[in-house]
């Protein structure tokens, strides 16, 4: 399976700065990938994030070692205006994002500058509202007069609407609520699934995406430290690491099983899981 995003010994820094942001960074993000990046702040994930959405090198001035790849485009050393119009955004400040004043005018703006017909937008518009828990009848409202969690819900829904080959968003879930935090993880799954959606996240809140994840990977002081599959990530957590990771519970009672019932690491899976748990909670040890 082709790399839809491919970075080969990347390092980056800021023209203000000077000091390297990111460095010799390598991934591959397959297609279809759910991948969640995370830890803790200064690490270099949002500036992987914006190289990963075309961003950088385009719109930020700095210098650039290595190979960017997104979509099969070279975009290493190019300042071109053009959007990379397969590829969807969200900020973690969703209101640097808006341009126009209604929510309906926003969704529609970036259709039309991705294509799309206005009688197709219409039905986009409402399409994509409806997936992240929203009624129409926010259409109307400025979106600089939402809530947060509304705020950022808009700013989601303007970036699934394109239906993206690959999305890529920076710490989505940071004005939502647990139950608003899984519907709007739920439809980005379904856009995963059903479009065929690359997603990449970048996120502390790693519980509620645990069992849609293929890779976790852990971002310190502008590397790489670990990517690996969920299970196999927290095993193969080093300690010294744990602060930086918000571990879940879930994770934390499988552990603790391995730990205490000498369970083969590399027989790890959500079947086996469930089935320990299970065990456990009904005394079968």
């Amino acid at each position: 399976m082709s790399c839809v995003v491919d970075l080969r010994n990347l390092w980056w820094a800021y023209e203000s700065s000077g000091e390297w942001v990111l460095r010799n960074v390598s991934l591959c993000v397959k297609e279809k990938e759910f991948l969640l990046i995370t830890g803790p702040a200064g690490a270099g994930k949002t500036t992987l994030a914006r190289i990963m959405c075309g961003l950088i090198p385009r719109s930020y001035r700095g210098v650039l070692k290595g190979r960017v790849s997104i979509l099969g485009k070279e975009v290493t050393n190019t300042r071109s205006p053009q959007v990379l119009s397969d590829v969807g955004f969200v900020s973690s400040d969703p209101e640097m994002q808006f341009l126009t004043m209604s929510v309906e005018d926003e969704i529609t703006l970036r259709l039309r500058l991705s294509g799309v017909s206005s009688e197709e937008a219409g039905e986009r518009v409402s399409w994509a509202i409806k997936q992240v828990g929203l009624s129409e009848s926010i259409l109307d409202k400025s979106p600089y007069e939402l809530s947060s969690g509304q705020k950022q819900r808009v700013a989601i829904a303007t970036a699934i609407a394109t239906k993206p080959k690959l999305l890529v968003l920076d710490e989505p879930l940071s004005n939502l609520d647990w139950a608003g935090a899984e519907e709007v993880v739920k439809s980005i799954e379904l856009l995963r699934l059903n479009q065929q959606t690359t997603i990449v996240v970048i996120e502390h809140r790693i519980d509620v995406f645990m069992q849609y994840l293929s890779r976790i990977a852990l971002m310190l002081e502008g590397t790489l430290a670990l990517v690996d599959d969920p299970l196999n990530f927290f095993m193969k957590l080093p300690k010294e690491f744990e602060s930086y990771v918000r571990v879940p519970e879930i994770v934390r009672i499988w552990k603790y099983l391995v730990l205490r019932y000498s369970l083969r690491n590399e027989n790890l899976s959500d079947e086996s899981l469930k089935t320990h748990i299970t065990k456990l909670f009904r005394g079968l040890w």
